[in-house]
């Protein structure tokens, strides 16, 4: 129900926008449009207000997708939504300073329809899931989600070559079991919350091939079998990575750590 309502008022919102919009291109078009009086002042607010929905945007979808709430994601659709109204009105009062007083209406017109297209979208799924049938909430791409993932991915291949060359060699299984001790049953603050990372040994086994390969194909990580030895080449690339800090004997507790886990 709380799913719905979030979609009913995009609905209305669109409504709302797009007459609001449409009124003020035909006011344009009439010569009885008013400028804005203060449109600095209008910049500052309205640019206050894009900073805070886009804060609310990324943490609604973020623990929307990590949660499987439809609830949180549609509040972070109508937060995305809010920051296009926002960034229309900043334009808008850029535009007004050169004595330009219809863009934002234009623009307002083009968010009105975003918006009816999202809540449509949603309540689309909204549908789906009272009809008792799983959602794939992960089609609802964050903004930075490509780079956590990328980001996610290098820790990983990163804490493999580290694994492998202070334990000299390693099976799969082992990888795997040190992957899932430092990552899935270590607490970190932020990405733990927000399930940036693995949530168990499954995703490790899944995400093996993907985390290994690159390692193989760059010759950082040399298999043999079901053995797994660290090259030269990636003793230098780990090197690279932290030249200005002894990892391989600083953090050797940190390996002891996990083994303990």
């Amino acid at each position: 129900m709380s799913t719905l309502l979030v979609i009913i008022l995009l609905f209305v919102a669109s409504i709302t926008v797009g007459f609001e919009s449409l009124s003020k291109i035909y006011a344009a078009l009439t010569s009885t449009i008013s400028p804005i009086v203060d449109p600095s002042y209008v910049i500052v607010i309205e640019g206050l207000a894009i900073f805070i929905y886009a804060g609310l945007y990324f943490y609604q979808r973020q623990v929307g997708r990590a949660s499987g709430s439809l609830t949180l994601i549609s509040q972070s659709v109508d937060s995305k939504n809010h920051i296009f109204i926002a960034s229309s009105v900043v334009i808008g009062a850029i535009f007004s300073i050169f004595g330009i007083y219809y863009v934002d209406a234009i623009v307002g017109a083009v968010v009105a329809s975003r918006i009816f297209t999202d809540a449509v979208g949603l309540l689309k799924d909204a549908i789906h899931s009272m009809k008792g049938k799983e959602t794939d909430l992960h089609k609802y791409k964050t903004p930075v989600g490509d780079y956590v993932q990328d980001g996610k991915m290098k820790a990983f291949r990163i804490w493999v070559i580290y694994a492998v060359w202070s334990r000299k060699i390693m099976t799969k299984e082992d990888i795997i079991n040190s992957l899932d001790n430092m990552y899935t049953k270590t607490y970190i603050p932020v990405l733990s919350e927000l399930n940036l990372i693995l949530k168990d040994k499954i995703g490790f086994i899944s995400e093996f091939d993907r985390i290994i390969d690159p390692l193989v194909k760059r010759k950082f990580i040399n298999p043999d079998g079901n053995n797994y030895t660290v090259t030269e080449s990636g003793i230098k690339h780990f090197n690279d990575l932290f030249r200005y800090y002894d990892v391989h004997y600083s953090d050797l507790l940190m390996l002891d750590v996990e083994s303990e886990t």
